[in-house]
């Protein structure tokens, strides 16, 4: 069993893109305490990322 799917590049699309980054927004904004625990710790690891060669570089040259 497959599926077809009509891939019709001519039709128009069901959502805009606003539309579904407003749909994001509504979601995420029902638990906001996820929300920012989520950007958090997403901003943490990427600190973590920048520092970990720059700490690397100072234990090689002790």
């Amino acid at each position: 069993m497959t599926e077809q799917f009509d891939d019709d590049a001519r039709t128009p699309r069901v959502l805009s893109n606003s539309a579904v980054l407003a749909f994001l927004w509504r979601q995420w904004m029902r638990r906001p305490w996820l929300f920012a625990a989520l950007v958090g710790f997403t901003l943490i690891a990427t600190v973590i990322d920048v520092f970990i060669p720059v700490a690397a570089g100072g234990s090689l040259t002790r």
